[in-house]
């Protein structure tokens, strides 16, 4: 079952998507939260590809994604550097999007704008936020 999001709680700064292993994507009505500065998407065991509507989410500061076995892509890089408060990436256990995204891989240029990226507990890229 997915979960049912409302926009009562428009100002909602942080939210944390935990325990829907059967979920295809992640809900759409999370974009009424404009105010969103961080996102925890854990144990979504059969999604692949985050939407390119995260891009709406302006305020976006911190994205951390856990335990996502078949996540293989984030958002178009148009999109990643349109979220101009985005500065923080933390992946563990997603090994797909990890080995996609890895320095040396096919789309580390989609997030090496990034302030700060962390892979499995491994700091991959820090510099001063700006």
């Amino acid at each position: 079952m997915a979960p049912c999001l409302t926009s009562q709680s428009i100002s909602l700064r942080q939210i944390i998507l935990d325990g829907y292993p059967d979920v295809k994507s992640v809900p759409g009505q999370i974009q009424l939260f404009s105010n969103l500065k961080v996102i925890s998407i854990w144990n979504f065991d059969i999604l692949e590809q985050l939407p390119d509507w995260i891009g709406n989410l302006s305020s976006l500061e911190e994205l951390s994604l856990y335990q996502c076995k078949n996540l293989k892509f984030l958002p178009s890089k148009q999109v990643m550097l349109s979220l101009t408060e985005f500065w923080h990436l933390n992946v563990a256990d997603c090994p797909l999007l990890t080995e996609r995204y890895a320095k040396d891989g096919p789309k580390w240029h989609n997030i090496s704008h990034l302030s700060y990226i962390v892979f499995n507990d491994n700091i991959v890229q820090s510099s001063e936020q700006e």
